[in-house]
């Protein structure tokens, strides 16, 4: 209508002409604030895909371990870790421990004695021809396996004594933590296990379980009191150096199985020796899985 423009009749001031102030203050950085908005919308989808691809490999990785099944043979059980994926080889330690008896080692150290023994050297084979490279393939092939078991019988036996010592401290973690919680005085009892070096990363994992498991099984009162027995202990956590007795689980040899398509390998599966060097085996998930919540308390 006339006379109802903006004062100067232009097309861009109409825009921002509000003499009654209805629409309030112009507000900056719309473009912005939207950009960032899309940019957040992205990132959440990314995680969510970054989420589910590692569910896939953690199913994947799984369903591979539940294919597989120890033999009790010790020659069969040699052959089994010499196959083993490299990020399987602390699961499947692990999991064979009881095999890895004496008599099991004494056998590994006939078969090494063995290939020793037959592993013809190199430098005496004077055949000619391709008797001479038979010959020269052999003899490589025999020094690459007596490599491959010499390397696996030292893995296992450190791995095996890694098991040994942090299924001990597990143990002594439950006693620990029974006798933080049962306490009629927790703040003198946290002082004392305190001063004996008794707060390490096994106790408060194991408080953790338990703390998980109550609020799973709608235990909100139990959650809430160990969480503060928790939070008081975690003042005085060991983290500079493990527990007495306590080894960390050795990483699988460069030289044990885990080999490329690009990389020169034994049948067994074992990088041969001057090959490139493997890549470092991914991670695995070093937490125990939470307790069920129809069990109780780890106390």
């Amino acid at each position: 209508m006339p006379g109802m423009g903006p004062p100067g009749g232009g097309g861009g001031a109409a825009t921002a002409w509000d003499p009654e102030n209805l629409l309030g203050a112009p507000k900056e950085g719309l473009i912005q604030r939207r950009m960032m908005a899309k940019q957040m919308e992205k990132d959440q989808e990314f995680a969510a895909a970054v989420s589910a691809t590692k569910d896939d490999i953690r199913r994947q990785v799984l369903l591979r371990r539940s294919q597989r099944s120890p033999p009790d043979e010790p020659s069969e059980l040699v052959e089994y870790f010499l196959n083993s994926d490299a990020e399987d080889m602390e699961y499947e330690v692990a999991r064979c421990r009881p095999k890895l008896t004496p008599a099991f080692f004494k056998a590994l150290d006939a078969m090494i004695g063995a290939e020793r023994f037959n592993a013809p050297k190199t430098a005496l084979v004077s055949a000619a021809g391709a008797a001479a490279e038979d010959s020269a393939a052999a003899a490589a092939k025999s020094e690459e396996r007596l490599a491959e078991l010499e390397l696996l019988r030292q893995y296992l036996e450190e791995a095996a004594e890694a098991v040994d010592k942090a299924v001990a401290s597990t143990s002594t973690a439950v006693e620990r933590m029974r006798k933080l919680l049962t306490s009629p005085d927790k703040k003198a009892m946290i002082i004392e296990m305190a001063e004996a070096n008794e707060i390490d990363v096994p106790l408060m994992d194991l408080l953790q379980q338990n703390i998980d498991g109550a609020k799973a099984a709608n235990q909100p009162d139990a959650a809430a009191f160990m969480e503060k027995v928790k939070a008081a202990a975690s003042k005085y956590l060991i983290t500079a150096a493990p527990a007495v007795g306590v080894a960390a689980m050795p990483s699988a040899p460069a030289g044990l199985v885990g080999a490329g398509a690009d990389k020169a390998t034994s049948p067994g599966g074992l990088i041969l020796p001057g090959s490139a060097a493997a890549r470092p085996p991914a991670q695995q998930q070093q937490r125990q899985q939470q307790p069920d919540a129809a069990k109780s308390l780890i106390i």
